[in-house]
C-alpha cells in the first residue's frame, strides 16, 4: 500500500506540473517523460502489488490511453510497442521468479477492496479522455464547416465578380469600338471623296465629342481599376 500510495502521489504531482506549465505558461508537455514515468511506476507497483493477481493490469491500459491522448501521431506505434514489450517482460519475470512479487492483501476481502478501489481509476480516466477527444473533434468539425461556408461564399462572390467583369469588358469594348469606327470611316471618306468645309466641321465636331466621351470613360475606368487594386492590397 505504501508503494501504491507513493506511486499515486508521484503521478499526481507530475500531472499537476505538466498541466500547470502547459495551461498557464504555454510550455509544451513532454510525452516522453510522461510515458517513461508511468512505465517505471507501474513496473515497480506491479511487483509490489500482487503481480498478475493485483490491480496494476487494470490501470496500465488507461495510462497508455492518456499517453496516446497527449502524444503526436508519429509516436503512437513506438509507445504501443514499448508498453506491450514491458508488459510481456514483467509477466515473464514474475513467471520465472515468483518470489519477487509481494502480496500486501489477504485473499478474499483484501483483494476485493483492492479491485473495487482500483477499477474506478481507469474508468474515470477513459471517460475524461474520450470526452476530451470528442469535444476537440466536434470543435474542429465546427471550425471546418464554418471555413467551408466562408470558402463557398467567397467562391460565389468571385464568380459574381468575374461575371460582372466580363459584362463590363463587353460594354467597354463596344463603347470604345464605336468612336474608332467613326474615325476610321471619316479617314476613308477623306481619302475617297472631297468634303467641303461645312461638312468637315460637322463631322470633326461629332468625332471630337465621341473621342472626348471615350477618353472620359477610359479615365473613369482607370480610377475604378486603381480603387479595386488598392482595396485588394
Amino acid at each position: 500500500m505504501y508503494v501504491a500510495a507513493l506511486s499515486c502521489l508521484v503521478i499526481a504531482c507530475f500531472f499537476f506540473y505538466q498541466y500547470y506549465y502547459s495551461r498557464y505558461h504555454g510550455k509544451k508537455h513532454n510525452n516522453i517523460v510522461f510515458g517513461l514515468t508511468g512505465l517505471l511506476l507501474f513496473s515497480v507497483n506491479y511487483f509490489a502489488n500482487s503481480g498478475i493477481n493485483g490491480s496494476t493490469d487494470l490501470i496500465w491500459p488507461a495510462y497508455l490511453l492518456m499517453l496516446f491522448a497527449i502524444s503526436p501521431y508519429r509516436h503512437y506505434l513506438t509507445w504501443l510497442v514499448i508498453y506491450i514489450t514491458a508488459f510481456v517482460i514483467l509477466h515473464m519475470v514474475e513467471y520465472q521468479y515468483p518470489a519477487l512479487v509481494q502480496y500486501p492483501f489477504t485473499a478474499g476481502k483484501g483483494q476485493f477492496i483492492d479491485r473495487i478501489t482500483a477499477f474506478p481509476l481507469p474508468v474515470i480516466a477513459i471517460y475524461f479522455i474520450i470526452s476530451f477527444i470528442k469535444r476537440s473533434y466536434d470543435k474542429e468539425r465546427v471550425i471546418v464547416e464554418l471555413r467551408n461556408k466562408e470558402i463557398s461564399l467567397q467562391k460565389g462572390l468571385l464568380e459574381q465578380s468575374n461575371a460582372e467583369k466580363n459584362k463590363l469588358m463587353s460594354i467597354i469594348s463596344h463603347d470604345m469600338r464605336a468612336p474608332l469606327i467613326n474615325i476610321q470611316g471619316y479617314l476613308e471618306l477623306l481619302n475617297e471623296t472631297q468634303i467641303d468645309n461645312t461638312q468637315r466641321l460637322v463631322l470633326e465636331k461629332d468625332l471630337l465629342a465621341a473621342t472626348n466621351n471615350t477618353m472620359q470613360m477610359l479615365t473613369n475606368l482607370l480610377y475604378w481599376t486603381k480603387s479595386q487594386m488598392e482595396r485588394l492590397r
